[in-house]
């Protein structure tokens, strides 16, 4: 939004006048802070829904981008392959796919339609496996090495694709904010004592909701290097959670019912897992 609104600021009592970027960053902060508070997945399924229309469109706009008259086409300078780039590419890649934290909860907010658990998966991941690739392959083509962090940015805030993408890229995040913190404020709140009356429980909960929004605020604002950060935590936490923890359980918890097949595929994958996570990092 600061690309598209550059002169908006904040202006605080007391406080010098906030940049665009930090403007926009606090009022996102508090647009999303009411999703948060939301307990009941089902309502949030909506919101979500909403964002995943929303990520095929800025891939639509993109490639359209690259193809009306005046726009970069898909003929920039590219590399097929640099030895360089592999450690942030894994730490990326596996930031992508470290949704994981939120299957517990889809399965139990599913009700009787747990069955169809696993074909969720699968459809989720192939669909996100298209758009991804999809983005990244014609992005790079648009613009080689002069790509940004997020594709979006590196779009022309004067024409119509560019102006709708970077749009619904604001829009997105919006959509699955609350479902992504989800597990991270219910685990939070186990930490609350059941003996509080449901008032003081109630408020409780709602004030470490607000946390995690204000945290991740703080982090924003004060981080730098979106991609590098994206890449380590990619690398260093994703890769542990989403990748060496499940296969190394596996093999603990369900070593007598395995066969030596599987055995040997999930000691395969801990050790895939260590070696992009010692790489990455």
């Amino acid at each position: 939004m600061a690309a598209l609104v550059p002169g908006f600021e904040l202006r605080l009592p007391g406080l010098p006048a906030l940049s665009a970027a930090k403007s926009w960053a606090i009022t996102a902060a508090a647009v999303v802070m009411p999703t948060v508070w939301v307990r009941d997945l089902s309502l949030l399924s909506y919101l979500s829904a909403g964002g995943v229309f929303a990520s095929v469109a800025v891939v639509a706009l993109v490639l359209t981008e690259g193809v009306v008259p005046g726009g970069p086409g898909f003929h920039a300078s590219t590399e097929l392959f640099r030895a360089r780039g592999v450690s942030t590419a894994i730490g990326l890649f596996s930031f992508c796919y470290s949704g994981h934290a939120v299957f517990p909860s889809l399965y139990s907010s599913m009700g009787a339609n747990k069955k169809q658990f696993d074909g969720v998966l699968v459809v989720a991941f192939s669909a996100v496996l298209a758009i991804y690739t999809t983005m990244a392959v014609g992005g790079y083509l648009m613009y080689g090495d002069e790509t940004e962090s997020q594709i979006t940015l590196s779009l022309p805030t004067n024409s119509v694709c560019g102006f709708a993408a970077l749009v619904l890229t604001v829009i997105n995040p919006i959509s699955k904010y609350a479902l992504t913190m989800g597990p991270v404020a219910m685990a939070a709140e186990e930490l609350l004592p059941p003996t509080w009356s449901p008032f003081w429980w109630s408020a409780a909960s709602l004030g470490l909701r607000s946390a995690l929004v204000l945290s991740t605020l703080f982090v924003g604002l004060g981080v730098p290097f979106f991609d590098l950060v994206m890449g380590f935590i990619g690398s260093f936490l994703s890769q542990t959670v989403s990748v060496i923890l499940p296969a190394a359980c596996a093999l603990v918890v369900l070593r007598v019912e395995l066969s030596g097949t599987e055995r040997a595929l999930n000691a395969a994958v801990v050790l895939v897992g260590v070696a992009c996570a010692c790489v990455g990092t």
